[in-house]
């Protein structure tokens, strides 16, 4: 991934920090590219995303509580998703299969997919430049029941364990 002014909110430190994350994880996928770096780079790579990642969405919630920006509490549960969900369960995939090149890829492209929809995304739309694709209305109980549903049926049918990384898109 690289970064480009197409995603600058003019906000100026949310501007840097997301330049530093698309930073990070390029850094990642290059170290990644020497095989026997890439468990270190993983390892080192996720505690350096993780804690950037959780003072950068501070920085960005607090902003968006600063300026009464009515798309608030969509945004936040899309970051608790991330911090709590999609990291989380991709850093346990990347330890159950002991960092193998397919979990290192599977693992930045969700870092880097995550990172670049969110960016040029629902982060846009915070200073009104783009309108979000998340939906205010989304019945949370009622997605945790279809997943819930759909794990048991898979895990029955296909002998598969789902993994859970996002439920707050449309």
């Amino acid at each position: 991934p690289v970064w480009t002014p197409d995603v600058l909110l003019d906000v100026p430190e949310i501007d840097r920090e997301h330049k530093q994350l698309f930073d990070i994880t390029k850094k990642m996928y290059d170290l990644i590219r020497d095989k026997r770096k890439t468990k270190f780079a993983c390892v080192e790579g996720i505690k350096y995303l993780k804690n950037h990642t959780m003072v950068h969405f501070a920085h960005e919630e607090e902003y968006m509580r600063s300026i009464d920006y009515p798309g608030y509490e969509m945004h936040k549960r899309l970051h608790d998703n991330f911090k709590n969900h999609i990291l989380p369960t991709s850093e346990q995939i990347l330890e159950q299969e002991d960092y193998s090149n397919e979990s290192v890829e599977s693992f930045l492209g969700s870092c880097i997919g995550w990172l670049c929809t969110h960016t040029t995304v629902e982060d846009l739309a915070i200073t009104g430049k783009i309108e979000s694709y998340s939906n205010p209305d989304f019945n949370l109980d009622l997605a945790s029941f279809i997943i819930q549903e759909l794990t048991h049926v898979t895990k029955q049918l296909a002998s598969l364990e789902l993994n859970l990384m996002n439920m707050h898109y449309t």
